[in-house]
């Protein structure tokens, strides 16, 4: 099983909209809370909403649905 270093690394050198997506989804879910600011839970709730609407027919949402999959299961993994 490859780790989520591993697979972020991999995506980064694909040129696909899955692969963009994947890294993007993976990144914004390990930046969530992050900076100070105070977070928008609605707004960060229904971007999410909107890209799991949209991974049925985008390559680039699907991806991005699955970098933040793999990015929760990780953090879970760790607290185990």
């Amino acid at each position: 099983m490859k780790t989520l270093a591993e697979k972020v690394a991999y995506n980064e050198t694909q040129n696909t909209g899955f692969s963009h997506g994947y890294c993007t989804g993976v990144k914004f879910y390990q930046n969530y809370g992050k900076g100070g600011a105070p977070v928008d839970k609605k707004g960060h709730n229904e971007y999410i909403d909107d890209m799991k609407k949209a991974a049925k027919k985008h390559s680039y949402a699907k991806g991005f649905m699955c970098g933040i999959r793999d990015a929760a299961n990780e953090r879970k993994a760790k607290k185990r």
